[in-house]
C-alpha cells in the first residue's frame, strides 16, 4: 500500500557484514547458536572437592570391636576346659585319674566315679553319681557317703560336692598293676652278673643292679 505509514520487510535475518551489531537485542543476535555451551558444562567446571579430612578421620579411626567377641571366646574357651576336663563335669578328669588317693585303694577296685551334677551356673554344691560294682558296694557306699563327700572336697580345697547319688552297673575290667615277678637268671648268667657287679661297693646299689638283672 502507497498510502501506509509503515513499510513492510522480508522476514529473514540480515546478511552477516562481520560486525557485531548494536541496538536492542543485539546480544542475542550476536550469541552463535553453534558454540552457545550451556552453563555448567564448559571445560573450566569445577569438580566437587573431597573431603579429606573426614577420610583422615576414618583411617585414624580405631577398628571396631565386634560384638560377642568376649562370648566366641568364651565359648572357646569352654570347649577347650571340657576336653580337658572330662564332658561331664569340670572335676571329673581329676576325680577319675586320683579316685584311688580320694576314696582309698579298696573302695576305688568297686566303684567308679561318673560326672558331677553341680546347680545351674555354679560350681560348687554339686552332686557326684558313683557306679557301684554290686549291691553289696552300693550298701557301704551309703554307709560312707559322708566321709566320701568330706574327702572329695578335702582333695579340691573347696566344698565341690555336696551330695552322692549312688547306682549300680558291672564296672569295666580294671588294669593288672600286680608288679611282674624278676626273670629267674640261669648259673651262667648269674656268674656274668657277678662278674659285672665286682667293681660295685655300695651294697644299696649292688642290690639294686642286681634287681635289673
Amino acid at each position: 500500500m502507497t498510502g501506509s505509514r509503515f513499510r513492510q520487510y522480508p522476514c529473514y535475518p540480515p546478511a552477516s557484514t562481520g560486525r557485531p551489531l548494536r541496538g536492542p537485542g543485539s546480544a542475542l543476535l550476536n550469541a552463535s547458536p553453534v558454540n552457545a555451551t550451556p552453563p555448567g558444562r564448559g571445560k573450566g567446571r569445577r569438580r566437587p572437592e573431597r573431603n579429606t579430612m573426614a577420610q583422615d578421620d576414618e583411617a585414624t579411626k580405631p577398628p571396631r570391636r565386634r560384638k560377642g567377641g568376649v562370648r566366641a571366646v568364651g565359648q572357646a574357651l569352654s570347649k577347650v576346659t571340657a576336653a580337658a576336663y572330662g564332658k561331664r563335669g569340670f572335676a571329673q578328669g581329676d576325680i577319675l585319674r586320683h579316685w584311688p588317693e580320694i576314696a582309698g585303694e579298696l573302695l576305688a577296685r568297686h566303684t567308679l566315679p561318673d560326672r558331677i551334677i553341680f546347680p545351674r551356673g555354679q560350681r560348687t554344691g554339686g552332686l557326684l553319681h558313683l557306679q557301684a560294682g554290686n549291691s553289696a558296694v552300693a550298701t557301704e557306699v551309703q554307709h560312707l557317703e559322708p566321709l566320701i563327700v568330706e574327702k572329695v572336697n578335702t582333695y579340691f580345697g573347696y566344698g565341690a560336692v555336696r551330695g552322692i547319688h549312688i547306682f549300680q552297673r558291672p564296672l569295666p575290667p580294671r588294669e593288672d598293676t600286680t608288679p611282674t615277678p624278676p626273670r629267674t637268671l640261669s648259673p651262667a648268667e648269674r656268674a656274668a652278673l657277678e662278674r659285672d657287679l665286682k667293681a660295685v661297693t655300695d651294697p644299696d646299689l649292688r642290690r639294686a643292679l642286681e634287681g635289673l638283672g
